[in-house]
């Protein structure tokens, strides 16, 4: 048994043979240079990786497991199904991130759709294409690195390969054996109260200082359980747990509004997005860096400045952001606006602010009809242009800076096989929305999308202004 002294946790215990057959690997080790999120560019010493979340995840996904098994002493259907899964449960949670693209969620945009990875998934025996959620390409990657480059492992501790892939997916399962007991243990992993979100809540808020959002860990790990009902598994928080899972969603929320979509964040999220595009648009090997090649061995890339990447991580690729910049004008200008801190001002810098800005203009249902079509497939690059042409030649794509984010924010009770808030005593299961707070829900339940905007003076400022003003109109 070997101590791995946490941050967040304290000493997590692990056994030594998931040491050698899992953490001490090339694959598992390249984590350590996958950055856990970007927001060190706000909060300094947020600069965690992939890789102690990972074990985070693992620790609590160990400890909610076993907690089921010791609290079903007296119901041996349910321990024995739960200890039949465990190995199963325990190696999601630990290798749920083995796929992440370097930069996390950055360049997770530029990995092969996840249709095509499920696709290849089918070949390793799990197939995940007939479901209603189409899980992450990064989520369908781990998956396929896990079964491929630990496929020894994978046997030796019967995992059940298609559990395990649903549990990192949260795709839920349609058929087959044990079907509604495997639904309820994704919620270990794959949920709103899951080991994920609970260690990266944690984590993400110590490592940038927020001492305010601790969790209850024990509190809450002891509240899951899995009880039967009418012949149907569901996985529930008992009445013990309540508190914290209120204060999850809070956390979560509270996160996503203020941390992970603040002004700052997200402009220095957009440049590098902007500044990968390029080089992906000017280069056709380039998605070679996102590849599983790339993230599981030794591939040669045809791209200058890297022509071979080993495991890449985060510093393969901002070693290409900074090389490429000297031989390409737009690259250097996203440089300086990247590592220069040559940063364009935010028009507003919260959603508060953003409100106000829209109750003062005359054409809000239109300007909200502008942000409605700023898709994903179809970005800001048109509104951008567009204002271009309406500024008379006064502005040019170096002046400002336009895009639209709609952050996820957590609603207790958002999926089908959702975790249940249970009272043990008496047997009856209690309705979220007498559960939680009504600011909560309202909040919880918007479908916001939110608009960035910067530039470099003022007087640009009211240019773009006046432009979206006659788009609007």
């Amino acid at each position: 048994m070997k101590l791995i002294l946490d941050a967040v946790h304290g000493y997590v215990e692990i056994d030594d043979k998931i040491f050698t057959d899992f953490i001490d690997t090339p694959q598992f080790q390249r984590l350590r240079n996958i950055k856990q999120t970007i927001i060190d560019v706000l909060y300094p010493s947020a600069t965690h990786s992939r890789f102690e979340h990972s074990i985070g995840v693992y620790y609590l996904g160990r400890r909610i497991i076993d907690s089921i098994i010791k609290k079903n002493d007296a119901n041996e259907k349910i321990a024995m199904l739960a200890k039949k899964y465990r190995p199963t449960v325990e190696l999601a949670c630990l290798l749920h991130d083995i796929g992440h693209a370097p930069l996390s969620h950055l360049g997770e945009q530029f990995y092969p759709d996840s249709a095509k990875l499920l696709e290849e998934l089918k070949g390793e025996g799990v197939d995940l294409s007939k479901c209603d959620k189409k899980p992450a390409s990064h989520e369908v990657m781990s998956c396929l690195v896990a079964l491929r480059k630990f496929k020894p492992q994978i046997k030796k501790y019967k995992v059940d390969k298609d559990l395990f892939c649903r549990m990192i997916t949260g795709v839920d399962c349609t058929q087959g054996v044990d079907k509604s007991f495997k639904n309820a243990l994704i919620n270990i992993l794959s949920g709103a109260y899951d080991s994920d979100k609970i260690d990266y809540i944690m984590r993400d808020s110590n490592s940038a200082g927020i001492v305010t959002m601790v969790l209850d860990i024990a509190r809450i790990v002891g509240s899951f359980n899995i009880i039967n009902k009418d012949g149907t598994y569901i996985y529930v928080i008992e009445k013990s747990g309540f508190s914290v899972a209120e204060k999850v969603v809070e956390n979560r929320n509270y996160l996503v509004r203020w941390v992970y979509n603040h002004h700052k964040v997200q402009y220095c999220f957009e440049i590098a997005r902007r500044y990968l595009r390029k080089i992906k648009n000017d280069n056709k090997n380039f998605v070679k860096l996102f590849s599983y090649d790339a993230i599981t061995g030794k591939i040669k890339t045809g791209i200058k400045y890297v022509e071979e990447v080993e495991l890449i991580d985060d510093i393969d690729i901002w070693k290409l952001l900074k090389y490429y910049c000297a031989h390409d004008a737009v690259c250097e200008f996203y440089r300086k606006k990247l590592f220069d801190r040559q940063h364009f001002k935010p028009l507003w810098k919260t959603d508060i602010e953003f409100d106000k800005f829209l109750a003062a203009q005359n054409h809000i249902a239109a300007i909200w009809k502008i942000i409605e079509s700023m898709a994903v497939e179809v970005p800001e690059d048109n509104i951008e242009k567009k204002v271009i042409e309406l500024s008379g030649g006064k502005l040019t794509a170096n002046d400002f800076l336009i895009f639209m984010r709609a952050p996820k924010l957590s609603y207790p009770l958002a999926y089908s096989r959702e975790a249940q808030f249970y009272l043990p005593k008496t047997k009856e299961f209690v309705e979220d929305d007498k559960l939680f707070s009504r600011s909560l829900q309202e909040v919880a339940k918007e479908k916001r999308k939110m608009l960035y905007m910067y530039c470099d003076n003022s007087a640009n400022y009211k240019i773009i202004i006046s432009a979206l003003s006659r788009i609007a109109s």
